[in-house]
């Protein structure tokens, strides 16, 4: 990298390469905002890097800081790092409650400043605390945001939480990037729902429900439902990192209550790895595909290349 910068509290540096010109807008003891310039496209960006104090009476001066940021940005604006706190209780797995009084003020930090947040993959929580058993804590303390102006110009943007290695948070890797609007994706009955115990129940009482519009309208908001599996990639990964503590709790206190803990939890990984292997194999509609492979990679590539063969490239 050929540009290096370090906030005034010497806990935030940022390093960006040649093409851009980077410019300082704010710089405070939790956070510190760049105003980049392309050398060629003369594009503008600007990037808030947030490192916030455990305190919550402290974050509040970084609240105001980001509002008044918002207040006089009008270019494409991403902020993102360590905020410290969680947004709603099912960021946070053990320890003592979630304060609803800091959880609000950061909600309101965000609506007031109109930021939106980046869809992500990867585990929920991107912080653990380096404990296990009664004493062990995860929380989604880390994410990244962006403003309306952004999102105009970048509305396919995401970003990953990557495995904690090194560092009790997790690294995040943005991509930001623009794509045309997608078609909505039309309605597709996933094979495993029947699997499901409550299935029977599920579809009895949402087709009581009264639901307002066109046939096709109340047909599909019938049918959708994602409270009982959710978003099963975010809880395969979400499980796979909880496995792994664990582990750890069975290696260093092996009872029989880790020992059963162990089995409750690895037991509900392969549930959900195996609700992940039937989705990508209707995806795929691989028929033949053994059972029990796990290898997503040949699911990927399968629908990819249909997905190619599909496409029109000219006319």
């Amino acid at each position: 990298m050929a540009n290096a910068i370090v906030n005034c509290s010497g806990k935030i540096w940022l390093f960006w390469m040649d093409v851009w010109d980077g410019e300082i807008i704010s710089d405070t003891i939790q956070q510190i905002t760049i105003k980049f310039t392309h050398n060629v496209t003369k594009q503008h960006a600007l990037i808030t890097t947030v490192y916030a104090r455990c305190s919550a009476l402290e974050r509040l001066e970084l609240w105001e800081d980001i509002r008044w940021i918002a207040n006089a940005c009008f270019v494409p604006w991403v902020i993102g790092g360590d905020f410290n706190v969680v947004l709603n209780d099912s960021e946070k797995l053990g320890g003592l409650p979630v304060c609803q009084m800091e959880t609000t003020d950061f909600a309101h930090c965000i609506s007031d400043s109109g930021l939106i947040e980046f869809p992500f993959s990867g585990s929920l929580y991107t912080w653990w605390n380096g404990r296990t058993g009664e004493d062990s804590i995860f929380e989604r303390l880390d994410r990244v945001l962006g403003n309306e102006a952004f999102w105009s110009e970048c509305n396919n943007s995401e970003v990953t939480y990557l495995i904690r290695d090194g560092s009790d948070h997790a690294p995040l890797h943005v991509v930001c990037k623009s794509e045309h609007p997608r078609i909505k994706k039309p309605f597709r009955f996933l094979n495993f729902w029947c699997n499901h115990h409550s299935f029977l129940d599920v579809v009895r009482k949402t087709w009581e429900e009264t639901v307002e519009g066109t046939p096709f309208k109340i047909l599909h908001e019938k049918l959708k439902n994602k409270s009982t599996y959710g978003n099963i990639f975010q809880k395969v990964a979400t499980l796979e990192d909880v496995v792994k503590v664990k582990e750890l709790q069975l290696e260093l206190d092996p009872s029989e209550e880790n020992r059963a803990e162990m089995r409750r939890v690895a037991t509900d990984l392969r549930k959900y790895q195996k609700y992940e292997e039937d989705l990508w194999k209707q995806k795929a509609n691989l028929h033949w595909f053994k059972e029990g492979d796990r290898n997503t990679k040949i699911f990927h590539a399968y629908i990819n290349g249909r997905r190619k063969r599909l496409r029109l490239q000219n006319i």
